[in-house]
């Protein structure tokens, strides 16, 4: 089977090639599970390395080394350059390979190229042409070497009211770089001219200012080059967000959110000092662990529903009996019934066990468009969401709208208090744990500690009522979901992609942007993720200038 890996996050002076390669797979691919060690011992796999000479240089000639040596068949690209540096640092070869080496364009092939796009083009580039036929060791002359930039040549100076002589100026254009540079930025202009939609395109080209689309297209860019990566996948798009930003959009909503959940439990809108109190506690700690998670920045995935029973029961089953032993133990903590008791480590148990059909990985490689990936990840971030609604909306309103230990003739004291805020902070870090992990043990532990310890507080004897109940039950089962939300990749994206197009970074509808850049051969579309269509375009963006086009 052939496998395509990017050889920059692999140091082989630490990890065998063959452990790299297993591990890269299971990371990729986690429907292998413990297969994909067996695979690439039995020499099933087909590695296909890119990027050896994005490596640190110091690595090139034990990376070749390392290749030398796998089991399996390989192909490896790299620059010519920097393979033969490396070669000949090292003294190290791939001793079995046969080299297929891409040669620089012929002057007579690029000719043949630029004048077939009719006689316009003929009339405008045919004395251009025969000047460097003349002149081979022009500027421009090398520069129509490399096959990206000849057709970048004939992109930019397709209209009529272009004039290819101009890259002729060596005043102007003195050397290579300088030419290729021209080239690289007029592309961008070039490409977001008015132009009609391709007769095959889905939905018609929309019409960007190009210095706008430049700016976008930068940001873009330069968040691919920090993160050392091509392929502009929407799930990552949180780590172009600063933590500050971050932290204040999670931490302030969370606070929000929580604290008016906190109010109704103490009163709020009733004339009792205390309801400020819970407000305040419960925007404090829900404030602070949404902040402190997205300080962490989580990395989600995207997912898919898949409901395949067979053979997934015993996990479901496994995670149901957890997330039930977590509701039983929020219940008792509560002070809840016997029989409600039970009905809320039902409802813990499904919104737990679900996840098992939640967690689908997407096959982003094999899927026909980005979009596709953002519409299955949405449907399983919502479903999460409505399920721990449901499970969490109940108890919490009996809780707080039903005094259950006091109508039970059971008067509330400090040993109450605290069993209920052992008990919030276990479900609360139990179900941080299925949401951000480690981090989401500390954060919701201790913030729904807090909240489970302001049940019993100073109002709960006088705080009662259908009606209250259901609103805290409803705000704060909100509040949850959309906590459970963000723990997934389509929600990390909704706050990312408000943030940067409220700045103006992005567009509003960022997607469609992408989509469209793609029609106008700016990007090229590669399963669920969109690349540039060339790397040196993408550096050239990253290194440019803002507001430049």
């Amino acid at each position: 089977m052939p496998v395509l890996l990017t050889a920059s996050s692999w140091d082989p002076r630490t990890e065998h090639v063959h452990s790299w390669l297993a591990r890269r797979l299971a990371e990729e691919y986690p429907a292998l599970g413990g297969e994909a060690g067996q695979l690439v011992s039995q020499g099933r796999i087909t590695l296909i390395l890119d990027g050896l000479d994005e490596m640190p240089e110091a690595l090139h000639a034990a990376a070749i080394n390392a290749l030398d040596h796998i089991t399996g068949e390989l192909v490896l690209t790299c620059r010519t350059t920097e393979y033969e540096a490396a070669v000949a640092s090292g003294g190290v070869l791939l001793t079995k390979a046969t080299v297929v080496e891409i040669e620089p364009v012929q002057l007579p092939d690029a000719t043949a190229f630029l004048l077939s796009a009719g006689p316009p083009a003929r009339k405008r580039w045919q004395p251009v042409l025969d000047r460097l036929q003349r002149e081979p060791d022009l500027p421009l002359a090398q520069a129509m070497a490399s096959p990206l930039m000849v057709t970048l040549a004939r992109t930019i100076y397709t209209a009529t009211t272009t004039d290819p002589a101009e890259l002729l100026d060596e005043t102007r254009f003195p050397t290579r770089a300088a030419i290729e540079g021209h080239l690289l930025e007029a592309f961008i202009p070039t490409a977001y001219a008015s132009q009609p939609a391709p007769p095959d395109a889905a939905t018609p080209l929309r019409q960007y200012p190009a210095a706008q689309a430049h700016n976008w297209l930068r940001l873009l860019a330069r968040q691919l080059d920090r993160s050392d990566t091509h392929d502009i996948a929407w799930w990552d798009l949180l780590h172009a967000v600063s933590r500050p930003a971050r932290v204040l959009l999670v931490g302030l909503a969370s606070a929000v959110v929580f604290g008016l959940a906190g109010g109704i439990a103490g009163g709020l809108g009733s004339d009792r000092p205390e309801w400020p109190l819970y407000a305040g506690s419960y925007a404090i700690a829900f404030g602070l662990a949404g902040g402190l998670v997205f300080w962490a920045a989580p990395r989600a995935r995207p997912v898919r529903v898949e409901l395949r029973f067979r053979g997934s029961w015993p996990r479901f089953f496994a995670r149901f009996a957890a997330g039930a032993a977590i509701g039983v133990a929020l219940g008792l903590g509560m002070g809840l019934p016997k029989p409600i008791v039970a009905g809320v480590g039902v409802a813990v148990g499904l919104a737990v066990g679900i996840r098992v059909w939640l967690g689908t990985p997407a096959e982003v490689d094999e899927v026909s468009s980005p979009r596709v990936v953002l519409r299955q990840d949405r449907i399983a971030a919502l479903v999460l969401g409505l399920a721990f609604a449901l499970a969490l909306t109940f108890p919490g309103g009996m809780a707080v709208g039903v005094p259950t230990l006091e109508t039970a003739g059971h008067t509330v004291g400090t040993i109450d208090i605290v069993i209920s805020a052992l008990g919030g902070a276990l479900a609360g870090a139990a179900i941080g744990a299925v949401w951000f992990g480690w981090i989401g043990v500390l954060a919701y532990g201790l913030a729904s500690g807090v909240a489970g310890g302001l049940i019993f507080g100073p109002v709960y004897p006088n705080v009662s009522g259908v009606g209250v109940g259901i609103a805290f039950g409803t705000v704060f089962g909100l509040s949850v979901a959309c906590l459970s939300v963000l723990s997934r990749a389509w929600g990390t994206f909704v706050i990312s992609r408000f943030w940067l197009a409220l700045r103006g970074d992005l567009p509003w509808q960022l997607i469609r942007f992408l989509e469209d850049a793609h029609q106008r051969g700016v990007l090229r579309q590669n399963g669920g993720v969109y690349q540039f269509r060339h790397a040196r375009l993408r550096d050239h963006l990253a290194r440019s200038q803002s507001g430049s086009s």
